[in-house]
């Protein structure tokens, strides 16, 4: 009688220690999965926010240096409108040398193209010899430089939907007006240098409408537009495809259904704005690295 006592005493004790065993595996196994979890929260939160920081810079440098161009290509104007040799095959017609004029100047400056308009409106001189001959006199950068003091400034859209920067300024002889020379800024350099990274990048004007973007199609649409209708290439849509449906923090856009992070800049220009989008493949990388 004593030895069944005894036997069903340990055999209790043993299903216990069992039972105690087990809630104790379960608490390591919950607490490591907490700890696994609270860990990798910390780290998507400090590589996001690291990710963020990086982003915000490099576009703050990409801002400065459109700003930079900008301005760099507004005085250029100028100082053709005073130069005595355009002047002077303004008012002889004999612009044999004027092209060869300009082309010097565009290799000092970096512009992308000069060319020098006659009272009528005709090109007269170019760096791009195609336009020779051709006229220009309802262009809005002729018709507000011929009436104005000042550089003017336009963003023009051509025919094949992409957009030119150009700076235009009246050619006074004697008080005469008899010409307007303009300038186009090669802004287009950025939008190639841009894509050659991990991000989309779009500069808008100031209603909102892109003018400048490493994904051409976007270019003349708005931003949530943009993103909505058209598919991305290149770059942007290789790093989709490396992030694949990693969705660890809210996005800030979605891209194909893919969360992306989003930041901004201001361009102190004209309204103007600058995004960036990149996906969140790096901080995946970072974290499944850690």
């Amino acid at each position: 009688m004593e030895k069944d006592q005894q036997a069903n005493q340990e055999t209790a004790l043993t299903a216990q220690i069992k039972w105690r065993i087990r809630l104790a595996l379960v608490f390591l196994t919950v607490l490591a999965i907490a700890s696994i979890w609270v860990t990798n929260r910390v780290l998507i939160d400090r590589f996001t926010e690291t990710s963020r920081n990086q982003a915000e810079l490099r576009l703050a440098l990409y801002s400065g240096t459109l700003l930079s161009e900008l301005r760099q290509t507004a005085i250029v104007p100028q100082l053709l409108a005073r130069d005595p040799t355009l002047i002077g095959a303004l008012n002889s017609g004999n612009f044999s040398q004027s092209t060869q004029r300009l082309i010097s100047f565009v290799d000092e400056i970096g512009a992308e193209t000069l060319t020098l308009l006659d009272a009528e409106g005709r090109v007269v001189a170019s760096t791009d010899r195609t336009r020779l001959g051709s006229r220009h006199q309802d262009a809005p950068y002729y018709t507000q430089a011929m009436g104005a003091d000042a550089t003017m400034f336009n963003v023009y859209k051509d025919e094949v939907g992409a957009y030119n920067f150009i700076y235009s300024r009246r050619i006074e002889s004697q008080g005469v007006t008899i010409g307007v020379i303009f300038v186009e800024a090669d802004l287009q350099k950025y939008e190639h240098a841009w894509a050659g990274i991990s991000d989309a990048v779009i500069v808008t004007d100031n209603t909102g409408v892109i003018i400048l973007s490493t994904e051409p199609l976007w270019r003349g649409l708005g931003e949530a537009e943009a993103l909505a209708r058209q598919l991305p290439s290149g770059a942007i849509q290789r790093a989709i495809q490396t992030t694949s449906d990693w969705t660890a923090v809210p996005a800030d856009a979605y891209l194909r259904g893919e969360g992306m992070m989003r930041v901004e800049s201001r361009v102190a220009f004209r309204g103007w704005r600058m995004a960036g989008f990149r996906t969140y493949a790096g901080v995946r990388e970072r974290v499944n690295g850690f």
